[in-house]
């Protein structure tokens, strides 16, 4: 999918002869594939801006025992965020990176952090 700017309705959009599955059968501008990357970012990964800005986010990722492990990262103009968690037999494993001031939320419990790495193990 090189050079499109927008989510096809079939992720093989094109088949491998080079020809398109019928015009009734794709949508050339499908959301439903874009929503599921916002949730990975926003709700797995829990970052989300803190104000219109970008010089504070917050980190407040959604974890459950049917999946083994999240990493997402984000580009800001500060450089990279990463929020990862993953299940361990001690428990979940939080490894967060910030650019920017972030408050940190875990199991309800609020982390005021200054820009770098930090780890949790809940």
């Amino acid at each position: 999918m090189l050079g499109r700017v927008t989510i096809w309705e079939h992720w093989d959009g094109i088949k491998e002869d080079g020809i398109f599955w019928s015009d009734d059968m794709n949508s050339y501008n499908h959301y439903s594939y874009g929503y599921v990357i916002d949730w990975m970012y926003s709700a797995a990964g829990g970052i989300k801006p803190d104000k219109a800005g970008v010089d504070s986010v917050i980190i407040e990722p959604y974890t459950t025992k049917y999946i083994e492990w999240v990493e997402t990262k984000y580009n800001l103009r500060n450089g990279k965020i990463m929020s990862k968690w993953t299940n361990t037999e001690d428990g979940t494993k939080y490894e967060i990176k910030t650019p920017v001031d972030a408050k940190i939320i875990i199991n309800e419990k609020e982390y005021i952090v200054g820009a770098g790495e930090y780890e949790f193990l809940i």
